[in-house]
């Protein structure tokens, strides 16, 4: 059994597809986003508050052995170009989200947000929600990606955690893509030489 949380429009899962991945549940409050979830994975999200399924959790509901939970809780009250309220935010869900983790105990979870929420303001509270799930059996690795290392012309960064119970750490996915001119393709002996970075024009051509 595998979970997803606020997938809005289905690109985490859409992507966790073509990896061979596919989630059983889906959870989103928002109408649109589960109306577009469907029109693009072909089946719809529960509609209903991620706190209400964390309350149901702990009256005892449990869809089964959960293998991977993914959430990728809303980034408004991490994010800098807000105000940064973050736990004191009344649209944060990363609580709610590691409450779930805490509940439900799945072999392994996958939390993504924004840059932000791993910075020095928001530390103090990634310790105390993320960082705290250790205290569960669970091994925490982080990576800080950019979708223009692997191909996608933009650079999109975002902060991962992934917890998992047994087995080894994860093996976050190497760079395929950088900067035109980049030293560090001469200076790796044996590494496959890194692709320039694609542009807006050229993905457009």
């Amino acid at each position: 059994m595998n979970i997803e949380l606020f997938p809005c429009s289905g690109g985490m899962a859409e992507g966790f597809r073509r990896a061979g991945i596919t989630f059983d549940l889906a959870f989103d409050w928002d109408a649109d986003a589960c109306a577009s979830y469907a029109a693009n994975l072909g089946h719809k999200p529960v509609q209903m508050d991620v706190r209400d399924l964390v309350r149901m959790a702990a009256a005892g509901w449990s869809p089964g052995p959960i293998q991977l939970l993914v959430a990728d809780p809303p980034c408004t009250p991490w994010s800098k170009a807000g105000k940064r309220r973050g736990l004191a935010d009344e649209r944060d869900m990363l609580v709610a989200t590691c409450e779930l983790v805490r509940h439900l105990r799945p072999s392994a979870f996958l939390i993504g947000n924004v840059p932000g929420l791993d910075e020095a303001p928001g530390l103090k509270a990634l310790r105390a929600t993320i960082g705290a799930l250790a205290r569960f059996g669970y091994c925490i690795d982080f990576a800080r990606l950019d979708a223009a290392n692997f191909g996608v012309p933009q650079h999109r960064i975002r902060p991962f955690w992934f917890g998992h119970q047994d087995g080894a750490c994860i093996t976050w996915p190497a760079a395929t893509h950088g900067p035109p001119i980049d030293d560090r393709q001469l200076s790796v002996a044996g590494a496959e030489p890194l692709r320039p970075w694609v542009t807006c024009r050229e993905a457009l051509q």
